[in-house]
Order: C-alpha cells, then structure tokens, then sequence
C-alpha cells in the first residue's frame, strides 16, 4: 500500500526534475556553446523560494491528511505570508537585474538578466500548494500525470519559442509547463 502511494511520488519528482536538464539539452541544440553559458548564468530561480516552498509543501501534508478543513485552513494562512515575501522580492530583483547582472558578471552576461528574470516568475506557480493537498488526501496518481504532461508541454513549448524568441523562449516554456501543471493539480 505504501508503495503504490509513493510510487507516483518519487516518478513524479524524477520527471517535473528533469526540466532543468532537459532547458539544458534544448539550447545546446539550438545554439552555440556561448548561448549555453548565457542561458545558465540566467536560468536561476531563488534558491532560498524553492527551499522554502518544498519544507513548507512536505510540512503541511500531515495537517491535511489529519484534518482537510483545517490543515488547508492553515496552508492558504502560511503560504500568503510566503507570497507577501517573496513577490516583492521577486518584483524588486526583476527590476534591478540588469544592474545586478552587469555588476556581479560583467557586460557580457546582462542578457542572461532576462532569462532570469522570466525564471523569477515561477515564483508564482511555487506558492501554489496543490501537490500537497493531493498528497494528504492520497491521491498521488494525479501527480504522476502531471509531471507527464509538464514535461511534454515543457519540451514542446520551449523549443517552439526558442525559434520564436530565442533563450528566453525556453524559459517562458518552462515558466507556462510549471504553471500548468500547478493547474492541472487545482482542477
């Protein structure tokens, strides 16, 4: 029984934990090696979001399995103050980006500002929580589905946008295939 819970668990990590990989592979095809290192100073999320998101989403399964009504009465309460945090710091990085890049990496990795700042937008979809409720319900199948189609959505779309827009195509791929999945999870 714990293993068919577990079991779409652990895939869909393995697979919505490729995409990063995957971005990866997309531009080494698409591009030459000096638009790798571009996309790679770029392609960063905030470390300290996606730590928080991923404690706060493990710690708030054992209140909703306990009790649904409560436990997502404290998850909506826990991840606003996590938005109120994280969205004007997100805000005030996306602004100040260019200047941060050309400071910290020099003129010649300013364009990898806007990548990261398109990868700073999942900042949105991460204070979503809707793995968490299905995992305290045991209902981890969806999860695995999701990842799936993250996937595909994820490698489809970033590859056609990157002929359309270049590397920050295969970030805003990524930023809509995440957002779907945290949908497809709601719905």
């Amino acid at each position: 029984d714990n293993l068919k819970l577990s079991a779409p668990l652990i895939l869909s990590l393995f697979v919505s934990g490729s995409s990063e990989y995957i971005d990866g592979l997309i531009v080494k095809a698409k591009f030459n090696d000096m638009f790798f290192a571009l996309f790679r100073y770029g392609a960063k999320e905030l470390p300290i979001l996606l730590i928080m998101a991923n404690t706060f989403s493990a710690a708030m399964i054992t209140p909703i399995a306990a009790n649904l009504q409560n436990g997502l009465k404290e998850m909506k309460d826990r991840s606003a103050k996590l938005m109120h945090i994280f969205f004007p710091v997100s805000l005030a990085l996306m602004l100040f980006s260019p200047v941060i890049y050309r400071y910290v990496f020099g003129e010649n990795f300013v364009y990898s500002s806007i990548i990261f700042n398109v990868y700073l937008l999942l900042a949105i979809p991460r204070v979503l929580f809707p793995q968490t409720i299905l995992t305290g319900m045991q209902q981890t199948r969806y999860l695995l589905v999701s990842s799936l189609l993250e996937i595909v959505i994820n490698v489809s779309l970033s590859v056609y946008l990157a002929g359309k827009i270049g590397l920050p195509g295969i970030a805003a791929g990524t930023f809509i295939a995440y957002t779907f999945d945290k949908l497809f999870l709601m719905t």
